[in-house]
């Protein structure tokens, strides 16, 4: 093998593993018990994405929104730093949430003056499930006794208890499944769109290059409990951003201790 060729495969196989180990995704510390954290990345049109990955992302223009043109405070918190993330790698990247506006205009406005625009959502669900609880009751763990000096009578005293199971009982517990969402795609595929049975208006990507998909989930038992779930949305948020963008579908899963996401900030 000649040698320009030898240098530009090891070149190549240091880039690939480089760019592996900045996936913030894979350097979280994987606990056996804790918060499951999913991430899955689509790509719907795989010439789009690896046009978008060739460009020289310094110039490109890049708008943050969210589909909803009054996102609540959890939206909101999260598109900001999913923003936050992808500026790591496209500085022109704008943070931009419209009011009450009209969409039709607001959809050409960006059509004009952006060249990506990726569209944040969010969605929860919660399951109720009943399980046996272990209950536990003391008993003696020693007892001393001793003979009374005046009429021989003995006198015995517990020293110490410890805790036994008893028996079972039900428990009603809840899972909590937090996720948000990015769809990508070029700014002249923004649209305006209707939703719900009030037709609420909003923003779209008619056709997406791309999608991302963050999911938590928590409350299964106690070591899975997230107390902050918005704070583990926008750690997780930020990390999403700065790797969005995958020329090929991939996914992650793994359990988290909850502290290493914000669950208890």
């Amino acid at each position: 093998m000649k040698p320009l060729l030898k240098l530009c495969l090891l070149a190549a196989a240091i880039t690939s593993i480089s760019a592996m180990a900045a996936d913030p995704f894979l350097e979280l510390d994987k606990a056996k018990y804790g918060v499951s954290v999913t991430r899955e990345r689509s790509v719907m049109d795989y010439a789009a994405v690896n046009t978008l990955n060739s460009q020289e992302s310094r110039g490109l223009r890049i708008l943050v929104t969210t589909e909803s043109l009054t996102p609540d405070a959890d939206m909101y918190a999260i598109a900001e730093s999913f923003s936050d993330g992808l500026k790591q790698s496209y500085p022109l990247t704008e943070f931009k949430v419209f009011g009450r506006t009209n969409n039709e205009d607001l959809a050409k406005m960006i059509r004009e003056n952006y060249d990506y625009a990726f569209m944040i959502g969010t969605n929860q669900m919660a399951r109720d499930y009943e399980r046996d609880e272990t209950v536990y009751g003391s008993r003696s763990s020693g007892v001393n006794c001793s003979r009374s000096a005046f009429n021989g009578d003995v006198n015995c005293r517990e020293t110490g208890t410890q805790s036994v199971p008893i028996g079972t009982r039900k428990s009603q517990n809840t899972i909590f499944t937090d996720i948000f969402f990015a769809n990508y795609g070029t700014a002249r595929q923004v649209s305006a769109s209707w939703s719900g049975d009030s037709f609420t208006p909003g923003l779209a990507i008619s056709s997406a290059i791309g999608h991302l998909a963050v999911v938590i989930r928590y409350g299964q038992s106690d070591a899975s409990w997230c107390q902050n779930e918005a704070r583990a949305q926008t750690t997780l948020a930020r990390m999403a951003g700065s790797t969005v963008v995958s020329a090929k579908p991939d996914k992650v899963s793994f359990n988290v201790d909850p502290d290493d996401i914000g669950c208890n900030d």
